[in-house]
């Protein structure tokens, strides 16, 4: 008897301590000619990670397809790679099934809000180099993205709790052509926080008694 409730209030005292710790979501994209890196790296108490990286994201126009190139890392440890292909007719589904997500879930805005003001962002990073053959024009598609990156981190701060200063920068190359972008940044937010959100998604969901629609179509699965 004592063993067993020494056992259970071990994981009670675990699952309170899971539902206050800070999960963190490291995330770092970079686009070089035609050449695509994502990775989203998740650590929990600095010791347990997860890694999962999409070194080659390319449209094959043959098949009217995005192609993924998956890699999974537990630790430092690679446990998958694979390649994925993702048509139109999937994303449009997927985009459509997701407005049809939007309408059954009242207040869908406000808990995603809610949740949002407690998420916190730091070292944001976004550096640009962008030239169009021409100064004329490379400047202008400079000061266009410069217009942009200030649009997004200004959205970034009414939506979230941004730390630090972000740091931004764009290069113009008046001689020659090329796009290349590198973005990362740091998020992190409360495990409970993101339980209680989806609670609530799956509360308003079945009040508005909609049934859940499964799809036939083959999606990128993410990690686990």
């Amino acid at each position: 008897m004592n063993v067993l409730f020494i056992i259970i209030s071990a994981i009670i005292v675990f699952f309170f301590v899971l539902l206050f710790s800070k999960l963190t979501v490291q995330v770092y994209f970079s686009r070089e000619k035609n050449n695509d890196h994502l990775r989203i790296k998740l650590r929990l108490w600095g010791i347990l990670s997860y890694t999962q990286e999409i070194p080659i994201i390319k449209f094959d126009p043959k098949d009217k397809a995005v192609v993924l190139k998956q890699e999974k890392h537990a630790g430092q440890k690679t446990i998958a790679e694979n390649k994925k292909k993702i048509t139109i007719a999937e994303i449009i589904d997927g985009i459509e099934q997701f407005k049809r997500f939007l309408t059954h879930i009242a207040g869908f805005y406000t808990i995603i809000k809610r949740f949002l003001q407690k998420v916190t962002v730091k070292n944001i990073e976004w550096h640009s180099r962008i030239g169009l053959g021409d100064a004329a024009s490379t400047a202008i598609a400079a000061g266009a993205m410069w217009g942009v990156k200030g649009n997004a981190l200004g959205m970034l701060y009414r939506l979230v709790k941004v730390k630090g200063r972000p740091n931004l920068s764009v290069h113009p190359l008046f001689q020659g052509t090329t796009v290349q972008t590198r973005m990362s940044c740091m998020i992190s937010f409360r495990i409970g926080q993101a339980i209680v959100v989806m609670i609530q998604l799956l509360k308003h969901w079945r009040a508005s008694g909609a049934p859940i629609r499964s799809s036939n179509s083959k999606y990128m699965t993410g990690g686990t």
